[in-house]
């Protein structure tokens, strides 16, 4: 390949004062509701993750400012490519996580964004056998939004490998399963959400979570409903837990 050619396909993250400047425009938008779209939508990806992740730096967010930020989000998702998530990866992890917090979650808009994050997650990890942080939030937006259905194929594809890019946190690898085992459950695989239960009880830790202790609940509810019994966890499991 041409060398110049090369260099012209390979994507530019924006300097500060671009940035600056995007944000100010895009700042002005958000707080006239965004009635004319076309400005975000003419931006590259990979500028539009920046300019999403600066967006979420406004303390107070009005419900306009809300409603625009996750128009942008889908415009974003529908466009997206590998350059534009891998470019700026804690970025786009701080824009997916706020779609489970209080304040997107409760809005009829956010379940626009949940298709579109499934299918942007198909399309960018090219291997379906490894977890990612993307896919934790994503399924805990799911459930929390009652999607259980959206959620289930990506959560039935196993998992052999942890993604290197989109590292998840210990919570996150905890929480995938939990909530995983939640979706399961939903459509009465009762087998496959003691397991996913198990997965998230046994992890290694220091110390027992919250999400620990959610799942042990849910697989002693589980396991009585199935079994009429309670069984004791396998030794395999954390001593601490």
């Amino acid at each position: 390949m041409h060398p110049e050619s090369h260099a012209s396909a390979s994507p530019r993250k924006p300097n500060a004062d671009s940035m600056k400047h995007v944000k100010e425009e895009m700042t002005v938008k958000a707080e006239k509701s965004f009635r004319d779209h076309c400005f975000f939508s003419s931006l590259e990806p990979i500028v539009q993750v920046f300019v999403l992740d600066s967006m979420l730096s406004v303390k107070k967010l009005s419900i306009d400012y809300r409603k625009a930020f996750l128009t942008c989000c889908l415009n974003f998702l529908n466009s997206a490519n590998n350059d534009s998530f891998e470019a700026a990866p804690p970025k786009v992890m701080h824009i997916v996580r706020s779609f489970v917090q209080s304040d997107f979650i409760s809005m009829p808009e956010t379940r626009a964004i949940v298709l579109p994050l499934r299918r942007c997650l198909e399309r960018i990890v090219a291997d379906r056998h490894a977890i990612t942080a993307l896919h934790a939030v994503f399924v805990q937006l799911c459930v929390s939004l009652d999607m259980y259905d959206v959620a289930l194929p990506l959560v039935s594809s196993p998992i052999y490998d942890i993604h290197s890019t989109f590292l998840p946190t210990s919570l996150e690898y905890l929480s995938f399963h939990y909530f995983s085992g939640l979706v399961y459950a939903a459509f009465k695989r009762f087998d496959k959400a003691l397991s996913s239960f198990d997965l998230a009880i046994g992890a290694i830790s220091v110390q027992i979570s919250a999400i620990q202790i959610a799942a042990y609940k849910k697989r002693v509810l589980i396991d009585i409903i199935v079994n009429g019994s309670h069984t004791p966890l396998t030794k395999l499991i954390s001593p601490i837990v």
